[in-house]
């Protein structure tokens, strides 16, 4: 008996060892699997790459992003484009070259990119730099030369510093402005807009203030200086190319300098005044009747000034006719008057009046016909 019940024992045992291996295997096969699957998941790819692949997340910046500890390899940047360089002006050879005055003396060629001043005309036939001279009082005439380095046509123009695209000042466009002591006046030496007919040059005179009215005189800088208290002043000249809507050149293409000095009480005379206009005709019944009527006009205008001269520019009388049936409507005249301002300083003007014709004889009335010319002119 005790030898059946010690056999049924060790059946009992063999059979939960068989089913403890049986169980385990089947545990081990499970987590084999479990492992298996778990590997696919993290597996390298075939290329050999140790970059994790979409199912998983990226390594965090904090750990570098790279689990192997290899620094990444990093794309090489393209060349960058070479930056174009301003081209101050086009020089013979260059295809947008057009052939220019080139420079016209040994001053031209000395000075080139400069402005020469004088106390003198500083004539194209005659460029003497003997009377060149970079300082200048109150009662000083003073004329200057631009001397480029090339013509205006041969400036190139860009918008914005881009270098890339120029444009061509074809006409010739250019301005010329004045400062004191680095302040820009409001009014240009010169500024032109032409038909291309300086297109080509290389040199031309530039006035300040001329003796010669017709020559020019720049009112801003005489009103700056007449009103500005003694010593000496910096007054530059710049002459730039281009009107700003066809773009600018990448520097100026002429400048120069000179000093002022004012002396106390001192004040600039424009050489220009109401005896220096010459008259066409002499009748002083007209002329009171002339300045009458503008001053008539001045006033229901607003006007400051008072006219106190009159002028009669008309050598004879301007029929005024019909356009259809040329009967004789009226004659006009042309007038010049002397203004004087509240603040003291003079003006001249151009004006135009009308006397209408009845059929029979003319109004001994004029009427105000139209304004012309205002400049400063010495008063007297």
């Amino acid at each position: 008996m005790k030898k059946n019940i010690l056999t049924t024992l060790a059946v009992a045992v063999l059979c939960l060892g068989a089913n403890a291996q049986i169980g385990g295997g089947i545990l081990n096969k499970a987590k084999n699997k479990a492992n298996n699957a778990i590997d696919k998941t993290t597996e390298p790819k075939s290329n050999g790459s140790t970059s994790s692949p979409s199912s998983t997340k990226p390594a965090s910046s904090s750990s570098g992003g790279n689990t192997t500890g290899e620094t990444p390899a990093k794309a090489e940047a393209a060349p960058a484009k070479p930056k174009a360089e301003c081209i101050p002006f086009y020089k013979e050879g260059d295809t947008k070259y057009v052939k220019d005055d080139g420079f016209t003396s040994e001053a031209h060629k000395k000075y080139a990119g400069k402005i020469v001043f004088s106390k003198s005309k500083i004539t194209k036939d005659a460029q003497n730099e003997a009377t060149f001279t970079n300082t200048f009082g109150m009662n000083d005439l003073i004329y200057g030369r631009i001397y480029l380095p090339a013509s205006l046509r041969n400036i190139p123009l860009y918008f914005d510093n881009n270098y890339d695209s120029p444009n061509t000042n074809y006409n010739g466009h250019f301005k010329i402005t004045i400062s004191v002591n680095g302040k820009e006046l409001k009014q240009y030496l010169e500024n032109s807009s032409h038909d291309g007919s300086m297109s080509t040059w290389t040199t031309w005179q530039c006035f300040v203030k001329a003796s010669d009215p017709d020559d020019g005189v720049n009112e801003a800088f005489i009103d700056y200086m007449n009103t500005a208290p003694a010593g000496s002043y910096n007054v530059k000249v710049v002459v730039v190319a281009g009107t700003g809507g066809n773009g600018n050149p990448c520097k100026p293409v002429a400048e120069g300098e000179f000093t002022f000095i004012k002396k106390e009480g001192e004040t600039i005379k424009l050489g220009v005044n109401f005896a220096s206009k010459k008259a066409g005709m002499v009748n002083t019944s007209l002329e009171a009747a002339a300045m009458k009527c503008i001053n008539d006009y001045a006033k229901s205008q607003g006007w400051k000034e008072t006219f106190v001269k009159c002028k009669i520019l008309s050598k004879d009388w301007y029929i005024v006719r019909n356009k259809y049936t040329s009967i004789i409507e009226g004659r006009t005249l042309s007038v010049y008057l002397l203004g004087r301002w509240p603040d003291g300083h003079c003006t001249g003007v151009d004006f135009s009046v009308y006397q209408q014709y009845d059929g029979s004889k003319y109004s001994s009335v004029f009427k105000y016909n139209g304004i012309g010319n205002t400049d400063k002119i010495d008063c007297e």
